[in-house]
C-alpha cells in the first residue's frame, strides 16, 4: 500500500495549531495571551503542541480577547469575532449615532486626517483581524 496523503490540508490542523494562529492573528505573543487566559506560558505552549487541551475558564477568558473560540475547538467559524470595544471607543460611537449628519462628516473627517499623519498603533492588528478564509480554514465566507 501507497502512503496516505491527505487530500486537504485542513484535515491535519489540530485544537493547537488553531489556538496558534488565531493567538498569532490577534498579534499576541504565548506569554501575554497566557496571562490573559489565567494560565502560564508553559500552559500556552503546551495547548499549541497539543500536549494538553485548555479548559472553559481559559477559553472563555480568551474569547472575551477577540480568539476565535468556535474555530479553534471545530475548524469552523461563524466568522470573525468582533474586537472588544473601549469605554471611550464606546461613548464615542454612543456620540457619533446621534450627531446630525454635518458633525458626524467633521468627526470622521477630523479623525481620518488625523490617522492619515500617524498611523494607530492598532493598524496593524485591525488588518490582521480583516483576514481572508484560507484553504485551511472552513466556514462561511462574508
Amino acid at each position: 500500500m501507497g502512503t496516505y496523503e491527505p487530500i486537504c490540508k485542513e484535515y491535519m490542523s489540530s485544537i493547537g495549531s488553531r489556538l496558534r494562529e488565531e493567538r498569532e492573528r490577534l498579534g499576541h505573543s504565548q506569554s501575554n495571551l497566557a496571562e490573559l487566559g489565567g494560565t502560564q506560558r508553559k500552559s500556552q505552549f503546551n495547548y499549541e503542541m497539543d500536549v494538553r487541551r485548555p479548559d472553559a475558564d481559559y477559553l472563555s477568558a480568551v474569547a472575551a480577547v477577540g480568539v476565535d473560540v468556535l474555530y479553534v475547538l471545530t475548524g469552523n467559524s461563524e466568522g470573525i469575532p468582533p474586537l472588544p470595544i473601549t469605554a471611550d471607543e464606546q461613548q464615542l460611537l454612543d456620540h457619533f449615532r446621534i450627531a446630525p449628519a454635518a458633525v458626524r462628516r467633521a468627526a470622521l473627517g477630523a479623525l481620518l486626517s488625523a490617522s492619515a499623519a500617524q498611523p494607530p498603533a492598532t493598524k496593524k492588528r485591525l488588518v490582521a483581524a480583516k483576514r481572508q478564509p484560507t484553504s485551511t480554514r472552513s466556514g462561511k465566507k462574508d
